[in-house]
């Protein structure tokens, strides 16, 4: 728990995300992300929220956006695909690095672990089409 709240002073501290506890508990973030310049994200506000379960930092803490987004690596449900959530955990991952991760992932989508095929195919065979819907789910929902 001390590593948690040392973690959250830590992370609190970088200017560039807003961050609140859900429920003022230590365990559940609320984390705001500005989509970056050169995106189609860009001008939205995305909220994740980081779940740490009660054996962090043994196990990842789960991530999922709050906020509909259109990416290849989040799932209708908003759950995230990152190798760095799964087999690529490792101990000292702090929050900070997978709130970095995530906005990397907004950068730099990966089609090729992609939660969904359909958008995965599209940001490869029509990049157009696919900026232009990721743009229209920015302006609706972020």
């Amino acid at each position: 728990m001390r590593r948690l709240e040392r973690e959250l002073q830590e992370t609190t501290r970088n200017v560039s995300y807003d961050i609140e506890l859900f429920q003022d508990s230590l365990f559940q973030w609320d984390v705001a992300i500005h989509g970056p310049d050169d995106t189609p994200y860009f001008g939205g506000t995305f909220l994740i929220r980081l779940s740490f379960p009660p054996d962090y930092p043994l196990t990842s803490p789960s991530v999922k956006f709050s906020t509909k987004i259109y990416h290849p690596n989040v799932n209708h449900d908003g759950k995230v695909c990152l190798d760095l959530l799964g087999t690529g955990w490792k101990i000292n991952t702090s929050p900070l690095m997978i709130i970095r991760s995530i906005v990397e992932l907004l950068k730099h989508p990966d089609p090729s672990n992609s939660l969904y095929p359909e958008i995965a195919s599209m940001m490869v065979n029509d990049r157009d089409k696919f900026t232009q819907t990721a743009t229209e789910w920015t302006t609706r929902y972020a």
